[in-house]
């Protein structure tokens, strides 16, 4: 597995291109935090990835960003889509 153990951060994750991208990396052991402007979709979509995912909406991803980084990211972040 290319991801295993890494971060991935998908923006408009809850559905559409980005819910694909997101489904890759979770299938291959990534740590998948889900970005989107509707949370609930948002999080329904991080239960099906795994319960590595977190979920967080877009109006208030600048005031959580630092602490989903310090959360998520012990080592550098590898992966980014959106």
């Amino acid at each position: 597995m290319r991801s295993k153990d890494k971060v991935a951060i998908v923006t408009g994750a809850a559905s559409g291109f980005g819910q694909g991208v997101g489904e890759i990396f979770s299938q291959e052991e990534a740590h998948v935090v889900v970005v989107d402007w509707d949370e609930k979709t948002g999080t329904n979509t991080a239960e099906r990835y795994s319960p590595q995912a977190a979920t967080l909406s877009s109006s208030n991803v600048m005031s959580r960003m630092k602490s989903i980084l310090k959360r998520w990211c012990r080592k550098p972040l590898t992966l980014m889509a959106g």
